[in-house]
């Protein structure tokens, strides 16, 4: 997931965050970060849109 993140599409500062949930929360942030951006869920994406 780590790798993923540090190749996907988000702005830098949205993959410098989810990096160090990643890093730091181990399995629980990667799994976070599998429901948050990968499945796409509209509720509960972050960032804010202008």
């Amino acid at each position: 997931m780590l790798i993923d993140c540090l190749k996907s599409k988000l702005n830098h500062n949205d993959k410098l965050i989810w990096t160090l949930v990643i890093i730091f929360t181990n399995f629980i942030g990667a799994f976070i970060y599998l429901l948050y951006v990968k499945m796409n869920l509209p509720a509960l994406k972050c960032g804010v849109s202008y």
